[in-house]
């Protein structure tokens, strides 16, 4: 047993040999790596006072500045007012003086022409279903007036017409009433002078029938 203790201890000592050397190696870098850094901060203390000694050298703007020029205000002379051109008188196309007026049956045929009016007059024409004239009315604007008043029935044709004549210089004046059939073919006329003088004035106012063939009026006989 003596023996065994020094055995161990050297052992042991031989065993922590290498750890002492790796921790001296270690030691000795780190110390390097201390006094590395210490020399780099005074490098850099040396450059910063080095550069605080030189003169300040001020900026110079190294744009180039062009002066402001002055813009001409370029006003625009107005242009010479153009001379106005009278327009030339258009020739006067003259208008239709073809102002008929037609009435119609309900089957589109013309049942009353009434002619423009021409020198104070104008006609009135009545026709039939098939286009023949059954009659003729004036009206008149003179010094003494007739005027035609037409009342139509529901076909077209004509149901009355009121003649008014105005002698003018006369203080009577007077009132006919035609009736026709329903194809315009004229009837009976009555005739009254207004106004009356009598009631015998009244009651001698016959009707009057249309004699188709001669185209007249005749007063209507009176068998006694």
């Amino acid at each position: 047993m003596k023996y065994l203790l020094p055995i161990l201890i050297c052992f042991t000592s031989c065993i922590n040999e290498p750890d002492k050397q790796q921790q001296q190696q270690l030691e000795a870098i780190h110390q390097q790596l201390v006094e590395l850094n210490d020399s780099l901060q005074s490098l850099k203390d040396s450059i910063r006072k080095k550069a605080d000694d030189l003169p300040t050298i001020e900026k110079k703007d190294t744009a180039v500045k062009i002066p402001p020029q002055k813009v001409e205000k370029i006003t625009q002379k107005p242009n010479p007012p153009t001379p106005q051109q009278t327009p030339k008188p258009q020739p006067q196309v003259p208008l239709p003086k073809n102002d008929t007026i037609y009435h119609y049956y309900i089957n589109k045929k013309v049942s009353v022409m009434i002619t423009p009016w021409k020198d104070g007059e104008r006609k009135l024409y009545f026709y039939d279903l098939y286009g023949n004239n059954t009659f003729d009315i004036d009206e008149i604007r003179h010094s003494y007036s007739q005027s035609v008043d037409l009342h139509f029935e529901k076909n077209g044709s004509v149901s009355k017409a009121v003649v008014d004549l105005n002698p003018g210089a006369s203080m009577y004046w007077y009132k006919s009433e035609i009736t026709f059939t329903t194809t315009n073919e004229p009837l009976w006329r009555t005739s009254q002078r207004m106004p009356y003088e009598s009631v015998e004035d009244a009651l001698n106012n016959k009707p009057e029938y249309w004699d188709k063939r001669e185209r007249i009026w005749k007063k209507q006989q009176v068998m006694e």
